[in-house]
């Protein structure tokens, strides 16, 4: 055999083995790296669509303990109610001049209602704790916004401004009554095991002697009453609380505040001319200077 012959069959034998290489791969190994890349991807679907079920479970079983700790669905029955548990709960530490105030529901675009509280009174540190502890215990759906304490002068006693938030879902099954049971919110479930709070001494009882009047008031909650916002500021030196509308002023000793915005948490001031904001839960001295433009 002729050397052109021997390389043209050697020729013919390479194209066909890579056309049948090339036939294996568009007829076997083509579909099956098509396959295992879907495959690729439905496990990665299917992972992602197991995930969002799994957080679905979690939020469903968070909205159903949240449903059993509502408010009653009733805003009129679970805004006296409520109260009432608070009265009797400031009744059971013993604060002196005990005062609840409730602000009216507040609808969030219906998905649930809120109603500010707002507890004042007088009590030792001791007294405070087991408020607190009661509070925390409780199997309510509701949470503290702002805690105030302040030395009376000459005494052990502080004068105690609590805000309170508590909410309530249309969809609990309760309608004339409150929830019940206990709450597992505390980090240790004895009153006894937070009894080393007492062992500091956190405010040495000075005296108030000397405090400027803007730090003893305090923007103490922010409602919506008869559909127009209201900011609540509580006066500690004369234990009295503002209800003030836009447009509204307050006395500080010598400082003379006027309401021009009430927000949703907050609340803009206006002093001398210049523009403050004040949120819930801080002293008029904590207020923070707004830009000339705002």
């Amino acid at each position: 055999m002729s050397r052109q012959k021997i390389l043209l069959a050697f020729v013919g034998v390479l194209l066909a083995a890579q056309v049948g290489d090339w036939l294996i791969s568009r007829a076997i190994k083509g579909p099956m790296q098509i396959r295992r890349a879907r495959t690729m991807q439905l496990q990665k679907v299917l992972k992602q669509r197991k995930q969002a079920y799994d957080r679905l479970r979690q939020e469903l079983a968070i909205l159903s303990q949240w449903e059993a700790q509502s408010l009653p669905r009733n805003p009129d029955v679970a805004r006296s109610l409520y109260r009432s548990w608070l009265l009797d709960l400031v009744a059971k530490v013993k604060f002196s001049n005990r005062h609840v105030e409730a602000g009216s529901p507040v609808n969030h675009r219906g998905l649930y209602q809120s109603i500010a509280f707002s507890v004042r009174g007088r009590g030792t540190l001791e007294q405070v704790l087991q408020f607190l502890y009661e509070f925390y215990s409780a199997n309510h759906l509701h949470q503290i916004r702002a805690l105030s304490l302040v030395p009376v002068q000459g005494t052990t006693s502080l004068d105690v401004v609590i805000s309170i938030e508590a909410l309530i879902l249309p969809t609990t099954d309760r309608v004339d009554r409150l929830a019940e049971g206990r709450a597992n919110r505390l980090a240790w479930k004895w009153p006894d095991d937070y009894q080393v709070i007492l062992e500091k001494n956190f405010f040495g009882f000075r005296t108030t002697r000397g405090i400027h009047p803007a730090d003893l008031a305090v923007l103490t909650a922010v409602i919506e009453a008869n559909g127009q916002p209201e900011a609540w500021i509580t006066l500690r030196d004369v234990d009295k609380v503002l209800k003030l509308h836009n447009g509204e002023t307050l006395s500080a000793g010598p400082i003379t505040a006027r309401v021009v915005d009430i927000l949703e948490r907050d609340v803009v001031l206006e002093i001398d001319g210049q523009r403050w904001l004040l949120s819930v839960g801080d002293r008029l001295s904590d207020a923070t200077a707004l830009p000339p433009e705002f």
